[in-house]
């Protein structure tokens, strides 16, 4: 389970303490928060913020904390702040099992901060097979430089906001006839399953119709052939050619 300290109006922490912690013993699932760098002022609200994300998801650690939406602006701030020696001492002291970074910045800048920063355990970026090669975010560079440090990646935005669900006709068409029983979604989903280097998909399910069929698919898991991969291009291609402007 995934949460933010800004998520919906800085309520998204207290609601999952609420439905999820308060409910379940805290051994059963794994819950993942973020630090809010971008609205921090100083490094003297580092240690009262991540105080009040243990009490608002009623837990006494997290398995999994990230620098939130990390970039050139607040990679200076972590720098200045002593952001990384924060994090690893409380890695140390047990109050998360690894810290990593969630990515919205070039395969470059990504490569650099690994290198200064090896301590990193994991990185979670923006990935699905539109974006695989699209100029504008360039996942695959981004997960090869992953690969280069050794970083297993969690991905975000796997179904793009839900637009590859929502693919033109044609497009659908060319999965269906090629395999009548697969949901849209579960194409893309297998593409990012099918690369070695991946260690989790996030997905908001709204619905239970969509959690039912993403457990089928990640359960009776098949890595894409070859035909797949083809048919993905050529969805690729109808998707950008429908596109005025891809966002």
């Amino acid at each position: 389970y995934d949460t933010a300290y800004i998520y919906h109006g800085e309520l998204s922490e207290g609601a999952l303490g609420d439905c999820l912690v308060d409910r379940y013993p805290r051994d059963s699932f794994l819950l993942s928060t973020k630090m809010p760098i971008k609205f921090m002022k100083s490094a003297a609200d580092m240690e009262p913020i991540f105080q009040e994300q243990l009490r608002r998801c009623h837990v006494d650690y997290f398995d999994f904390y990230l620098i939130h939406s990390i970039g050139k602006e607040t990679y200076e701030n972590c720098k200045k702040w002593g952001v990384f020696d924060f994090l690893k001492q409380k890695r140390a002291e047990g109050k998360f099992r690894q810290f990593g970074v969630s990515l919205h910045d070039s395969p470059e800048f990504l490569d650099m901060i690994l290198t200064e920063h090896p301590e990193i355990d994991f990185v979670t970026a923006q990935l699905n097979y539109v974006d695989w090669t699209n100029p504008a975010v360039r996942s695959k560079e981004v997960y090869e430089v992953c690969c280069k440090h050794g970083k297993p990646v969690v991905i975000m935005e796997g179904l793009k906001g839900g637009t590859l669900v929502n693919i033109p006709e044609k497009a659908k068409k060319l999965m269906k006839d090629y395999n009548p029983d697969a949901s849209i979604a579960s194409w893309a989903f297998r593409f990012l399953l099918s690369l070695p280097n991946v260690r989790v998909v996030s997905i908001g399910m709204p619905k239970l119709e969509f959690l039912e069929d993403n457990i089928k698919t990640f359960n009776n898991f098949k890595p894409l052939n070859d035909e797949e991969y083809e048919i993905l291009n050529k969805v690729v291609d109808i998707i950008n050619e429908d596109t005025a402007i891809p966002c």
